[in-house]
């Protein structure tokens, strides 16, 4: 009885151990990804908190309710509400779950994406500054205050501006630039963002970058205030 239970314990040991080289580079890989852990930790943590705030009725809802009644509305065929109040033509995007799913199985789909987008630069940071870095960025309050204050635009800033001096810092300036560009589309006022991209690249000694968004930034501002909030926000235009 006792020979068999040792015999039993060796069979249960040897099918615990990793067979193959590649299970063991397997998990010596999963292991080292620690950023990921993290990143997936903050953002199941934060999109169920929002979820759940959501469809408790606990949410401060009138922001989410505008957002949802816009996102619908652009859904149903009316795409001048990318430009009611704000001019957020990144709009069109959170509007694609309306054409596919209810209203509040598309608001939980907006949050819990929400979330992924503002816990991805805890990835980049924890790669390349370390785990101190990627903590402070985890523990940052306003980090958590955006994500659960209902709905805004704003929170695409976040990893679009990371991904800006992320990209520069590395010299791959086509790919910086394209996020500076981006992040004027998330709403009017980030256009200024913009414009300061430029002025930092210019500091930067990248004059031509520099002076490119620059004159962006201020371009579309001017645009977007001065004549696309105009038009499509005038008492005389029923939209």
């Amino acid at each position: 009885m006792i020979r068999e239970s040792v015999l039993l314990g060796k069979v249960y040991i040897s099918n615990k151990i990793p067979k193959s080289r590649e299970e063991i580079r397997h998990m010596i890989q999963v292991f080292k990804n620690k950023e990921w852990l993290l990143f997936f930790c903050m953002f199941i943590t934060i999109a169920i908190m929002s979820s759940l705030k959501y469809h408790n009725l606990n949410t401060t809802f009138f922001d989410l309710g505008l957002f949802l009644n816009n996102f619908s509305m652009i859904a149903s065929g009316q795409w001048q509400s990318l430009f009611l109040s704000h001019i957020q033509p990144l709009g069109l995007f959170w509007a694609i779950p309306f054409y596919f799913f209810s209203t509040d199985l598309a608001a939980t789909i907006i949050l819990t994406f929400q979330a992924a987008f503002l816990v991805l630069p805890v990835v980049g940071l924890y790669r390349h500054f370390g785990l101190v870095s990627a903590l402070a960025f985890s523990f940052y309050f306003p980090l958590w205050y955006n994500a659960l204050f209902d709905f805004h635009m704003d929170h695409l800033a976040i990893p679009i501006l990371f991904g800006f001096f992320f990209y520069e810092r590395k010299g791959k300036l086509y790919q910086a630039i394209s996020l500076a560009v981006l992040l004027s589309l998330v709403k009017e006022p980030f256009a200024l963002q913009t414009a300061f991209c430029g002025l930092y690249l210019l500091a930067r000694k990248n004059y031509l970058s520099g002076f490119f968004l620059t004159l962006f930034g201020v371009a579309y501002f001017t645009l977007a205030t001065q004549y696309m909030q105009q038009y499509f926000n005038s008492p005389f235009i029923s939209i």
